[in-house]
């Protein structure tokens, strides 16, 4: 008789007592697993840590804070070798990370120490479907390159205002400067393709499962890996675009700017702002602008127009994508950010910049090495609320009144400032959170995709909506894989 205990990786001890034959098992490493992918890697591709391939592979995240040493780097190729590695992570009790774009900045959400990356980079097909004006994108391509695929049909899709940025976007919720118009990007979803946390593949849909698919549509890795999505596409031709940059010094003037147009210049749904003011090291306002149609410095803009620039770099281009091809430069290489959200208001708007503004001017700030502080308030409207509650049912569960989910981003230059760098946030969004509370404008959601790794945004949808998604990860996960295993931030917990 041979005795075995559960465990994956054995190393028998040839010890026989009264005819009885025992091995003895150890658990599985990393390494082991990193083997055993090797093993399964036609046409997909395994990188240790001795490769020359392994650094470039290991530091994709655009911020350093983000770069961790994996046991091995797994890229499968498809969707099926993408379930086989991780029914082999997950049953051999090995931590493993998921990258798709590696935008977050936080350690350990899509890499990992020790343990084994999976990047998606090489699921990255995009098929258009004419018939139905329908898209399936591989979760390892970047919103850019599909807005360039579908340029050629002159259609677009709902997706990232950054052509960097990657598919983890839908997993929360995902603003667009289409949003107005359609939603945000995960209202656009028709079909997920995901991996569960046993190997097996499912498409999720509204009529397949709509519990699952209202869970996938803001709730992060915890109902799925996702490899494939199914997307509505929208006729989109020549659009206006691009960046105009202005002195610090006209901070206030460009925050009731962004009041105004959030009060009267959103009613044009083809418009939209995505602003960055950054104080200390860099004191410059950039603002990205959209308008999702061939007319020339739309009157939308006019408050700011008036305001003094730097240099105006807007026009009409011939599609969506290339009016959102000017990115600006991370300028230092460690990152973090956190998000807090407050309702129209023209002095409060002005207020929470100035209080940003003191705090960027402290000796504690700026005594850290290339510490800059950059805010991005990003006005939601009531039609990007009303749009998404149109398209159906998703857990973010938001007030249908004008808001903006306004993010601090914090970047910094040596890693023996991370933590202080992390604390400046934490405070800074409390101090933001003091004076919209004490104003009545303080609202309780948190931006899934810009929230910090202290925040639970999952819990700010309602508590309604947390248990509703604790209750459908048990069910898609009852081992709770996702929620032990896999690296990444706001997960549901076990209670």
């Amino acid at each position: 008789m041979q005795i075995f205990t559960p465990l994956s990786v054995t190393i028998a001890l040839f010890w026989v007592f009264g005819g009885i034959f025992i091995t003895e098992a150890y658990p599985a490493t990393a390494s082991d697993v990193c083997s055993q992918l090797a093993a399964i890697a036609t046409g997909s591709t395994v990188t240790a840590a001795d490769s020359a391939e392994y650094d470039k592979l290991r530091k994709l995240h655009w911020s350093e804070t983000a770069w961790k040493a994996p046991s091995c780097i797994f890229e499968p190729s498809d969707s099926n070798t993408l379930a086989d590695a991780i029914r082999i992570a997950s049953s051999n009790n090995v931590t493993f990370a998921v990258r798709s774009g590696g935008h977050s900045p936080f350690s350990d959400w899509a890499n990992v120490d020790g343990g084994v990356l999976i990047s998606l980079s090489a699921i990255n097909a995009i098929s258009y479907n004419p018939t139905n004006e329908t898209v399936r994108v591989g979760t390892g391509n970047q919103w850019g390159r599909v807005y360039e695929q579908l340029a050629g049909y002159d259609r677009v899709v709902v997706g990232g205002r950054v052509p960097d940025v990657g598919f983890g976007l839908l997993t929360g919720g995902g603003l667009s400067h289409h949003s107005s118009l359609y939603g945000f990007a995960s209202d656009n979803v028709i079909s997920y393709e995901v991996v569960l946390s046993n190997g097996t593949k499912k498409t999720v849909s509204p009529t397949s499962d709509p519990e699952h698919f209202w869970a996938l549509k803001a709730g992060g890795t915890n109902f799925g890996i996702i490899s494939y999505v199914t997307l509505k596409t929208f006729p989109q031709g020549k659009a206006w675009g691009g960046i105009i940059l202005y002195s610090i010094e006209y901070v206030d003037e460009i925050m009731a700017a962004i009041a105004e147009y959030q009060a009267v210049g959103q009613l044009d749904h083809k418009s939209a702002i995505l602003p960055y003011v950054s104080f200390n090291n860099f004191n410059l306002i950039v603002i990205s602008f959209s308008y999702l149609d061939a007319v020339e410095r739309p009157e939308v803009f006019d408050k700011f127009y008036k305001i003094p620039s730097l240099s105006d770099h807007t026009k009409v281009h011939d599609n969506f994508g290339e009016s959102i091809a000017e990115v600006i430069d991370k300028v230092y290489p460690r990152w973090t950010w956190g998000s807090t959200t407050f309702y129209l208001d023209n002095s409060t708007y002005v207020q929470v910049a100035r209080l940003c503004q003191n705090i960027s001017r402290t000796d504690e700030f700026q005594a850290i090495e290339g510490a800059t502080m950059v805010l991005v308030p990003q006005p939601v409207s009531r039609a990007m609320v009303q749009q998404s509650v149109a398209s159906g049912e998703h857990p973010m569960n938001l007030r249908d009144r004008e808001q903006i989910w306004f993010s601090i981003n914090l970047g910094w230059q040596f890693a023996s400032d991370d933590a202080r760098m992390e604390q400046f946030v934490i405070d800074t969004l409390s101090s933001i959170e003091r004076l919209t509370k004490s104003k009545g404008l303080f609202d309780e959601y948190v931006f899934f995709n810009n929230a910090h790794k202290t925040q639970d945004p999952l819990r700010s949808y309602g508590q309604n909506a947390f248990r509703k998604m604790k209750r459908i990860s048990r069910n898609v996960d009852p081992a709770q894989v996702y929620q032990s295993q896999l690296a990444g931030g706001f997960k549901l917990g076990g209670s």
